[in-house]
């Protein structure tokens, strides 16, 4: 069985900022949309999806010219009317296949 690569990770106003350039160079033409959001206290949890084309090396992965799909959620928590931690969960696997950089079962 191919076990999938996983991308989940917890992170503070440094580490968002990182992700999000590091994403950005490795789809630069990547469009997020989000398609539900909920909000509770100081959490706000967000679905959305989004799409853009690989040109750059993203998690080890060199670029590939694929254009790719992704859907995910976001728990983000506030203080200060500022975002000051968010823990994510994306679709890696589907995002894998679709560069087709699945890990080759052996």
């Amino acid at each position: 069985m191919c076990q999938a690569p996983a991308l989940e990770w917890q992170g503070d106003r440094e580490a968002i900022k990182r992700t999000a350039v590091n994403a950005k160079a490795a789809f630069p033409d990547m469009h997020l949309s989000v398609t539900d959001q909920i909000a509770e206290g100081d959490r706000v949890v967000s679905f959305y999806s989004g799409t853009g084309t690989h040109r750059g090396k993203w998690v080890g992965v060199a670029a590939t010219g694929k254009f790719i799909n992704i859907t995910g959620i976001i728990v983000s928590r506030a203080a200060d009317g500022k975002v000051a931690e968010e823990w994510y969960y994306d679709d890696i696997y589907s995002l894998f296949k679709e560069m087709d950089a699945l890990p080759k079962s052996g």
